[in-house]
């Protein structure tokens, strides 16, 4: 029986702190420095000659919008980027972002492909020379895919060993996905790990030699 695996990708989530902190701060000074005293000025700010000067609601919201606006949009990448992707003892395969929010969820009996897109990375500060590192895709027939990012390391053969440690044994026969990847057969899975199906989805066609 395969217990609970989980891949975690650090980078992302790293990336995405960086832009929920801008967010935050910069939210902070632009709604209680700029836009209060622009939109509701108390009696002596609107007494002040400098005031209609100063804040003039066109070109404030225009530079509001040149440094806010990069942030809005990093936001909304890294919200439909999965950090962590979860195998459940039950089978389920569940994708969430930095948020912890659920952007995949897949049942146990449900078809679904694992395609991996791996090259060789070198390590300066590191007990191994090198590893592989890539792009993890999970294709669901009728869904559009989505992806993380996996380490792994390197097979006796030279091969990234992922799908060994993943619990695809060494008989699977392996596909060409449509990102150029190794990929898995259509299968389902449960508590002791893949359950291949006869039919295989038409995203990845064509064997590929291990």
């Amino acid at each position: 029986m395969l217990g609970k695996m989980k891949i975690f990708d650090f980078g992302t989530l790293a990336i995405t702190g960086i832009i929920l902190f801008f967010l935050i701060v910069l939210g902070w000074i632009i709604a209680g420095q700029i836009l209060r005293p622009m939109l509701f000025p108390t009696a002596k700010e609107a007494m002040d000659p400098a005031y209609k000067s100063t804040y003039r609601l066109g070109p404030t919201l225009i530079g509001l919008g040149i440094l806010y606006g990069p942030f809005l949009v990093g936001f909304w990448w890294a919200w439909g980027r999965p950090v962590l992707f979860t195998i459940e003892q039950n089978g389920e395969w569940i994708l969430r972002n930095s948020l912890c929010i659920s952007l995949l969820r897949i049942p146990p009996d449900q078809p679904r492909q694992l395609e991996g897109c791996f090259s060789r990375e070198y390590a300066e500060d590191s007990n191994r020379d090198s590893y592989f590192a890539g792009d993890l895709h999970v294709l669901v027939p009728s869904r559009p895919g989505i992806s993380i990012r996996a380490l792994c390391d390197e097979r006796p053969d030279g091969k990234p060993d992922f799908f060994e440690k993943f619990g695809y044994g060494s008989a699977t026969t392996f596909l060409t996905g449509p990102h150029g990847g190794q990929t898995t057969p259509l299968h389902a899975w449960n508590a002791s790990g893949p359950v291949f199906l006869a039919e295989q989805a038409p995203a990845a066609t064509g064997s590929l030699p291990r």
